[in-house]
């Protein structure tokens, strides 16, 4: 994998990103009633984790390289549906039009999906920390919470949309995942269970 083309997806990907983040992170901040459901949803499935920090890193990597996955073979996972149709109904003999007409797909349908987590993702974390700060906590204290892992975390999630985006093919895709998201994420959650607290004690 060359560094230019994993450096093209991975600014193409921060810029919907950031975009997101300016335009749908003040909107949410503004709407306490819709986030802080999720922060509550969030709190509860840790939770129970606290104090098991292998579980708690066994945790943070399943769900990020979960999300991870489907982004990056999104168009690989929208494809599967329509050649199991196809397969279907070609045993019907139906007239080559019909069946082309049945199994159409738009082309750009499975990039649909790594746009809508890049999105979702930078809205979210944009109104949880506008809405943390101005509940109290300080600004240190926020970037303490992101910075250790959040740099490896964010930048598998771009790497893997951008290619998802960009048409990657599939076993680029699988090479991608394995050998630059996969270890990234498992860094993220390392660091997630293990350093992000420390740093948050000394910042608080």
């Amino acid at each position: 994998m060359r560094p230019k083309t994993l450096l093209r997806w991975w600014l193409s990907a921060l810029a919907v990103f950031a975009l997101a983040a300016l335009i749908g992170g003040p909107w949410l901040a503004r709407r306490p009633d819709l986030l802080e459901p999720v922060l509550e949803d969030v709190a509860g499935l840790v939770r129970p984790l606290e104090g098991r920090d292998f579980l708690l890193a066994a945790f943070f990597l399943a769900k990020n390289s979960s999300v991870a996955a489907m982004a990056l073979f999104a168009e690989q996972i929208v494809d599967f549906p329509c050649r199991f149709v196809r397969r279907v109904l070609e045993r019907l003999r139906l007239p080559g039009r019909l069946l082309r007409l049945l199994t159409w797909r738009p082309p750009w349908a499975g990039r649909l999906l790594p746009l809508a987590v890049l999105a979702l993702n930078g809205a979210v974390l944009a109104g949880v920390c506008a809405h943390l700060h101005a509940s109290g906590i300080s600004t240190r204290l926020l970037l303490a919470g992101l910075i250790p892992h959040g740099v490896p975390e964010l930048s598998a999630l771009f790497i893997a949309c951008g290619a998802g985006v960009a048409g990657a093919a599939a076993g680029e895709k699988k090479d991608l995942f394995l050998r630059v998201v996969l270890p990234l994420l498992a860094a993220a959650a390392v660091l997630e269970a293990w350093v992000t607290p420390a740093v948050m004690n000394l910042a608080g």
